[in-house]
């Protein structure tokens, strides 16, 4: 374990003296991305609206909704719009876990349209805040090593349901470590 220990030490001292040798704010932005887009959260049934909200387990707290579990499958839009131009997906679970307010665990998997890959995220999501944060805890394909969080705002409640401004913060691991160069 010791020796796994001295050789991490030494890839991250590696890694850091040759992105120091480099512009290091050129090298900033090749490996951390920002990505915006609004999740149209659908789940009450509307006429000529598919509902992408089901709920699994029925809440035992109607005040705060605890102990229901939903699936989604929303759709992430580049405007407030709901005909607005699809950017991706957004798949998870949303369990509402307090008993005192509305407040949701978020285990969720970004599919963006024409990228290579998915983004994981995982974290608590009080609902009724101004402005959220939920952890970027990794992903697969070109997000492979991510890191960094989400902000959430809700833009607006609507009849259908609700559509939520999400902005990623993405750095890319492996990029800043190992790609240094580029």
């Amino acid at each position: 374990m010791a020796k796994l220990i001295q050789i991490l030490v030494v890839v991250f001292f590696f890694a850091a003296s040759s992105c120091a040798a480099t512009d290091s704010s050129s090298h900033f932005t090749k490996c951390t991305e920002v990505i915006s887009f609004y999740l149209q959260d659908l789940f009450f049934p509307t006429p000529g609206v598919n509902v992408t909200t089901a709920i699994v387990l029925p809440g035992t707290n109607n005040a705060t909704m605890f102990g229901m579990v939903a699936i989604i499958d929303d759709k992430l839009t580049e405007g407030p719009s709901i005909d607005s131009k699809l950017v991706g997906r957004a798949k998870g679970i949303l369990a509402f876990d307090s008993i005192s307010n509305i407040s949701l665990l978020a285990s969720i998997t970004l599919e963006l349209e024409g990228r290579d890959g998915n983004i994981n995220l995982l974290g608590q999501n009080r609902a009724p805040d101004p402005q959220r944060e939920i952890s970027i805890v990794g992903g697969s394909g070109e997000f492979r090593f991510v890191q960094g969080f989400a902000t959430l705002r809700t833009h607006s409640l609507e009849p259908y349901g609700a559509k939520i401004f999400w902005q990623l913060h993405v750095i890319k691991l492996w990029d800043c470590l190992f790609n240094s160069q580029v």
